[in-house]
């Protein structure tokens, strides 16, 4: 996921658009999760991953990252429920020299 925000960043910087969003296409197991998950962008600090046990819902592993920020400015926490292989989008857009996310979904 943070690779698709640096490279949704380098199409806005590229582009000059003002807006553009981001899906993002979950891998399954070893590298992502096998069934639903849940993310958190954190307010200007990590990407948490947790990959939830189809039965109970509860985590069973999580992946952590600050990668994104190099690219993104996080200026709120976002946190969202998917489905196993559901596509998240996040939302981001050009403020002055930033590119922000604005909406994850």
């Amino acid at each position: 996921m943070a690779n698709d925000l640096a490279a949704g960043s380098r199409q806005l910087t590229r582009t000059g658009a003002m807006a553009y969003t981001v899906e993002h296409r979950p891998r399954p197991s070893p590298d992502g999760c096998a069934g639903p998950y849940t993310l958190q962008l954190s307010k200007q600090s990590a990407l948490v991953i947790w990959c939830d046990d189809p039965e109970t819902g509860k985590p069973v592993s999580s992946h952590t990252t600050t990668y994104h920020l190099n690219y993104v400015a996080v200026p709120a926490t976002f946190i969202v429920k998917k489905g196993a292989g559901e596509h998240t989008f996040i939302s981001l857009a050009r403020e002055g020299d930033r590119i922000v996310v604005t909406g994850v979904r």
